[in-house]
């Protein structure tokens, strides 16, 4: 299959229809992904990954960020290869890239269309990133709340802990502090994370709630390196009263840890 398009090549119809071929079956590989890794994994890593161009047994695909792309071939790249194969057949190493904006064009051109872009990309990150992590906390679920939270003789223990910590008073020491959450994928640690968000900002509307992804962390702390402005990286932190990290098993690196400790 030749998918190579030039940007200024939407008159070729026959071109169009194998782009879009290459969308459709995308969607196949993903859900492979979404099965074998869990919905979790499948969103932390690659609900953001898209297809760009399948020539021969040239599979490339692009993903928005450095840390994306740098931790999918870090640890998923072998397993990305072979769910890629089974739906395409014997693949070269499948090829990951960081993708830039597309100039803005009429709907009617790009539907079903994929854009190929130079391979030399940069991210632009704004020079105040570092500063907004405490503004881009995430929404809780409202549907995850405690009401709806499931307990069992496994998880008893766990719910009630993650309850004392949402209802300690105001100024009183917290039982449990740090909290850490194990369990597999799927048996409800966000869930937990987010009735603990929603049940201190019902409680008490004055603490300062963070709630972030491991993710979100990490990008902000070697944004910070980068930038050679890890105080101000800290100071974000200094005014909140609840932090909650989703996905923690991801904050690996000695240095990465240690910082967050």
């Amino acid at each position: 299959m030749n998918s190579v398009v030039d940007v200024t090549d939407f008159e070729n119809k026959s071109a169009i229809i194998e782009l879009g071929i290459l969308r459709q079956s995308w969607t196949k590989v993903a859900q492979r992904l979404r099965v074998e890794l869990g919905e979790e994994l499948y969103a932390s890593w690659f609900a953001r990954m898209e297809p760009d161009i399948l020539e021969g047994r040239k599979l490339q695909l692009s993903v928005p960020t450095r840390f994306l792309k740098s931790w999918i071939e870090n640890h998923y790249l072998a397993r990305l290869q072979k769910i890629a194969e089974a739906e395409y057949g014997d693949l070269e190493p499948v090829q990951i890239r960081v993708r830039t904006s597309a100039p803005a064009m009429k709907q009617s051109s790009v539907a079903n269309t994929t854009i190929r872009v130079p391979e030399r990309t940069t991210t632009q990150i704004p020079s105040n990133a570092t500063h907004n992590l405490t503004e881009r906390s995430a929404t809780p679920d409202e549907n995850q709340t405690f009401e709806s939270f499931m307990v069992g003789s496994s998880n008893q223990l766990v719910h009630a802990a993650a309850m004392r910590v949402a209802n300690a008073p105001q100024g009183a020491p917290v039982t449990f502090n740090p909290l850490y959450i194990h369990a597999a994928a799927g048996l409800g640690k966000t869930h937990l994370l987010n009735a603990v968000a929603q049940r201190v900002k019902q409680a008490h509307p004055q603490r300062k709630v963070l709630l972030l992804t491991a993710e979100r962390f990490m990008y902000g702390f070697i944004h910070a390196l980068r930038q050679r402005d890890t105080l101000a990286f800290k100071d974000q932190f200094q005014s909140i009263d609840v932090l909650l990290i989703d996905d923690f098993q991801f904050l690996q690196g000695k240095s990465m840890q240690q910082e967050f400790c």
